[in-house]
């Protein structure tokens, strides 16, 4: 049996509000070179005040990455006004380097993204 190398884990989340307009990256939770995240529940609200429909892509990349650098998206949704969509029981893979939202730049209201799951210090 293979033996556990982690040292800890310990619950985390973190959010970020993405005005509207904005087409830009938005980090929405920072790791330690030695950490990994387990995502559990994947929270996105769009504003019932929106006109426009929107998509965002959720990305395992360092919390600060330019959107031109952006490769390993893992989950993406496509959002009307008003929507609310709450995953619990994630079933998406650990994320190494962070996480990183980007909007296409049609949400003309605010999109609040959250996130929560467990960190792990190997």
């Amino acid at each position: 049996m293979a033996e556990d190398q982690r040292e800890s884990r310990s619950v985390s989340s973190d959010y970020v509000v993405v005005e509207g307009g904005a087409s830009n990256t938005n980090g929405v939770l920072a790791l330690r070179p030695e950490e990994t995240f387990s995502p559990d529940t994947l929270r996105l609200k769009y504003s019932e005040n929106a006109t426009m429909e929107t998509l965002v892509t959720l990305y395992d990349e360092e919390y600060d990455t330019a959107s031109e650098d952006l490769e390993d998206d893992f989950e993406a949704f496509h959002l009307s006004p008003g929507d609310r969509v709450v995953i619990e029981n994630a079933t998406v893979e650990d994320v190494a380097n962070g996480i990183v939202s980007e909007t296409d730049g049609n949400n003309d209201g605010a999109l609040v993204i959250s996130i929560g799951g467990v960190n792990v210090t190997n």
